[in-house]
């Protein structure tokens, strides 16, 4: 049996989160953006909840509050501590930061800069042998015409008795020019 949303302490889900009921799906970017926010904001109070139960279970919530008396007597000391701790910890943080986003962008200039260069290559690449394949195949084209034409012109073929189709054709194409001609 589920409690009522106003029976709930904080007024909101059975697990402690003020989030509200959710809202109904849209198809509008303002509807994505409010169904983002509320999920984000139930993970929010979700992560909240957790934390404190957490530090209870565990006893950290004493030993915090043990910790904030202690440094309410002693002044000086938290003052020295908390110097000291900023005083390593800064630079120490510093460092992580610097180290960690070089490496990121490291990783991701590589990624870049390689997919760059193969895109570029492969474009040269296949460039090259597409003008490659063209000349191939003009040569080839002008090799079989000059073949042809050069046996048009010398009469090779009119001697030669073979099997092939465009001999034949090319003889029979000459005969009935040569037949045309003396008819007129």
């Amino acid at each position: 049996m589920k409690k009522e949303d106003s029976d709930l302490p904080n007024g909101g889900e059975e697990d402690g989160s003020t989030a509200g009921p959710a809202p109904s799906p849209s198809t509008d970017v303002d509807g994505i953006y409010t169904i983002i926010f509320w999920q984000l904001s139930l993970v929010w109070n979700h992560l909240g909840t957790s934390f404190w139960n957490f530090t209870i279970k565990y006893g950290l919530y004493d030993l915090f509050d043990k910790m904030a008396r202690k440094a309410m007597q002693h002044p000086f000391i938290t003052l020295f501590l908390a110097i000291t701790i900023l005083s390593v910890g800064l630079p120490l943080l510093v460092v992580t930061v610097l180290a960690f986003s070089t490496v990121v962008l490291t990783f991701t200039g590589f990624i870049l800069l390689e997919g760059t260069l193969i895109s570029i290559s492969s474009v040269l690449l296949f460039g090259c042998l597409g003008a490659i394949l063209i000349v191939f195949l003009f040569f080839a084209g002008v090799t079989i015409a000059g073949y042809f034409g050069f046996m048009h012109i010398y009469d090779l073929y009119q001697g030669v008795h073979d099997k092939s189709a465009i001999t034949d054709y090319l003889q029979q194409e000459r005969k009935s020019r040569r037949r045309e001609l003396s008819s007129n």
